[in-house]
């Protein structure tokens, strides 16, 4: 069994996790969006999308975590890193780590691994 976080370095090694209900929670937080658009939202850097990610993310690591905080991460990663590209690799693999979307990786149910034969 794979594991269901993404390791982070933010102001210190985190990991990312969702949960069904984290996933439930963030779309709604984001205006009730499916997950399809939440990872659009992502990809396009939609800055709120981020925060709001990070944010519930962490809190299963974190229930302190106050939005100036979480800001302040993000800001330190881009700081550290030059953009926000890694943490945004980071989220999305959390996201598919959680099991409600399919890991590009894994071929659909009921299709044979092309790499297997």
């Amino acid at each position: 069994m794979s594991l269901n976080y993404a390791d982070i370095d933010l102001d210190r090694a985190r990991k990312l996790r969702f949960s069904i209900q984290d996933l439930r929670d963030l779309c709604r937080r984001l205006g009730g969006i499916s997950i399809v658009t939440l990872l659009e939202k992502l990809g396009a850097l939609d800055l709120d999308a981020v925060h709001v990610a990070v944010m519930v993310g962490l809190r299963h690591d974190d229930r302190r975590l106050t939005p100036e905080k979480v800001d302040d991460m993000v800001q330190g990663y881009v700081d550290k890193h030059g953009s926000l590209i890694g943490l945004l690799a980071a989220l999305n693999d959390a996201i598919e780590r959680s099991g409600v979307v399919r890991r590009r990786e894994e071929p659909p149910p009921g299709e044979a691994d092309p790499a297997r034969g």
